[in-house]
């Protein structure tokens, strides 16, 4: 036997040994111990105020840690919001912090919390707006300013790839170099190389492993652009590798950040555009003055530099328009934002250096006025060179945020009164559909949270079989609502959703209407009764969707372990209704941790059976117990 096999042979057997264990332990091992999951809000989600609130108030199912607590309010252009350090209710269930008084707009609450009980991690946001909260806000955006350190590397590099890339382009249109093109293009690498190596340090201090990766991509071409002019006297060669260097650059702009792979091309062209018009001209500019006293070799250059330049401003500004769509949502950003001034300054700037160039090329180039030529070349390159410094803040500074809806920012008003609720798994992804008898709210999310690109086809069937097909309208990632009047009786949403990265599929809601009446007292008789059991068997599965193995396990413990691991363990939950039917049925919304369950209850009082819906998960339970 050889060694690979028997390798291959004492892998595969401890793998199997590995996998017989664990299903033992997965077999043998108890329910969770009770985790702290997020009751409530006030304000809720998508609550609309007429006045400012005095506080805000989190609830949990069981008591927290005081040491973990975090909470955090900021308004919808993410400026924090003073409040009190927060304090603990309802025997550590309730957190409180109250809030200064507010102007009108939309606010966003981010907390954290860990159980006091196991430590179990509570993290999450919700938003509430105050008055008038008008038809659109900023919403947050994915792309931020940098320190100095950024904007210094960014001008190094800038300027590094305009000397370098320009001296080349114009030794390629001259046919060979002057001693000056040469120094121009090692001191141009010399300082592009330093402003890479400065954005690799400032990612390093960052801690942003994509940054990283790029900018180490982006200092090795130039480090290979300064070696491939050292060892060849072909400039197309370090030219080329500065042109992947600009690109590897481009690729953690603004641009990219927003816009994607679109972005990132838009973002190179501008920047080899820009960087081998601005290096090509000052290139061009320093050899008229050096050949003051006569010759026709430095026109011939203008006149091809000239043709070249052209190609470059067209490329220059169309990249430039696309960029700046891209980056600046409307035309009153332009105006009334940092980043819209300093862009309109760069607007006009290029505008001036391409009057100059006008002037001079015609007056210039038509009656061979040198001196007129090297004047207005001058004039250029200080404008142009000005343009290049603003670009360096541009590139470091945040753009403005897109504006959002405030109902997509918001969501719907939540639902008031009698609401009749269902949820379940469409595939891999959570569907929950709500109503209060006038209107419908379907909300669609992934394990991880809602997911923008959700489509939903509901279908509806009303009491005596009449069908209809209903189109919601987007209210938000994965939300949807519309005025729907219910009739007495169960009426069916058949509802397929798709989200893209997540396999989607088909669920079927029934909305009893009207719900039926509250009962939170009957859940608390529940939970005192589970408790006071000795012993039971519960047979559990859990269905993920597609591809998840679903399997029953049996798990013999107490009622009172049972349930200390219940999302109502605490009994601090509100929206708890009974069910009509033949047996007695309790339904229970979670709202905080976006948790319905459906309760069956036996003769006793205890459960019979359960299906609780959690993101990602149909958790279904019946449950046996002894005989007395």
């Amino acid at each position: 036997m050889t060694t690979l096999r028997l390798a291959l042979r004492v892998t595969v057997a401890s793998l199997s040994l590995l996998l017989m264990a664990g299903g033992f332990l997965l077999a043998a091992a108890p329910p969770a111990e009770a985790h702290s999951f997020l009751v409530s809000t006030t304000p809720g989600q998508g609550e609309r105020l007429r006045g400012s609130p005095e506080s805000v108030v989190l609830d949990f199912s069981e008591s927290i840690d005081p040491a973990t607590v975090e909470l955090s309010v900021q308004d919808a252009r993410n400026r924090p919001v003073a409040t009190t350090p927060f304090e603990l209710a309802s025997g550590g269930l309730s957190v409180r912090s109250s809030l200064p008084p507010l102007d009108d707009g939309i606010y966003v609450v981010s907390w954290q919390a860990f159980s006091d009980v196991d430590g179990h991690g509570t993290f999450g946001e919700h938003s509430f707006g105050v008055g008038d909260v008008g038809d659109s806000l900023p919403s947050a955006t994915t792309s931020s300013s940098s320190g100095r350190w950024g904007t210094v590397a960014s001008w190094l590099f800038f300027v590094g790839l305009a000397a370098a890339a320009g001296s080349l382009a114009v030794q390629m249109l001259a046919g060979g170099p002057e001693c000056w093109d040469r120094m121009a293009v090692r001191a141009g690498l010399v300082t592009a190389l330093a402003g890479a190596a400065l954005s690799w340090a400032d990612r390093i201090s960052a801690g942003t492993a994509n940054g990283l990766v790029l900018a180490t991509i982006n200092a090795a071409l130039v480090a290979v652009a300064m070696w491939a002019h050292t060892v060849s006297r072909r400039p197309a060669i370090p030219l080329g590798l500065l042109m992947a260097a600009a690109a590897s650059w481009s690729a953690r702009s603004h641009a990219a950040s927003i816009a994607g792979l679109v972005g990132t091309v838009v973002d190179t062209v501008h920047l080899i555009a820009g960087g081998i018009w601005v290096g090509a001209l000052i290139a061009v500019a320093v050899r008229l003055w050096r050949a003051r006293d006569g010759g026709q070799a430095p026109m011939a250059v203008v006149r091809r530099y000239s043709r070249l330049a052209l190609g470059l401003v067209v490329a220059l500004a169309g990249a430039g328009t696309v960029s700046a769509f891209q980056l600046v949502p409307t035309w009153e950003d332009v105006w009334t934002t940092g980043y819209g001034q300093l862009l309109v300054a760069k607007v006009g700037l290029f505008a001036a250096a391409l009057a100059l160039a006008a002037v001079g090329r015609r007056g210039g180039l038509r009656f061979h006025r040198r001196r007129l030529l090297r004047r207005s070349m001058s004039a250029e390159a200080v404008v142009v060179v000005a343009a290049l410094a603003v670009a360096g803040l541009l590139a470091n500074i945040a753009p403005p945020a897109p504006a959002s809806a405030a109902e997509a920012l918001l969501g719907p008003p939540p639902l008031e009164g009698a609401v009749a609720r269902n949820a379940g798994l469409a595939g891999q992804l959570n569907v929950e559909v709500a109503s209060d008898g006038q209107r419908m709210d379907l909300k669609v999310f992934s394990p991880s949270g809602a997911v923008s690109g959700t489509e939903v086809e509901v279908a509806m069937t009303a009491p005596g079989d009449k069908e209809s097909d209903l189109l919601p309208r987007p209210c938000g990632a994965g939300c949807y609502t519309q005025e729907l009047d219910l009739v007495v009786g169960a009426t069916a949403m058949r509802i397929t959703a798709s989200a893209p990265g997540w396999t989607g599929g088909t669920y079927e809601a029934i909305l009893a209407w009207p719900p039926g009446p509250v009962a939170a007292e009957r859940l608390d008789e529940v939970i005192v009764a589970m408790r006071a059991i000795p012993s039971l068997e519960v047979f559990e599965t859990v269905d993920s969707g597609p591809g998840s193995r679903v399997i029953e396990q049996r798990i013999e413990l107490s009622g009172a372990d049972f349930i200390s691991a219940e999302p109502y363990a605490g009994g601090n939950v509100t929206d708890v209704r009974a069910l009509p039917g033949p047996s007695e049925r309790l339904t229970l919304y979670v709202p905080g941790s976006q948790i319905f369950a459906v309760i069956v209850l036996d003769e006793q009082g205890r459960m019979a059976s359960s299906r609780l819906v959690s993101p990602g998960h149909v958790i279904t339970r019946r449950f046996s117990y002894p005989a007395p």
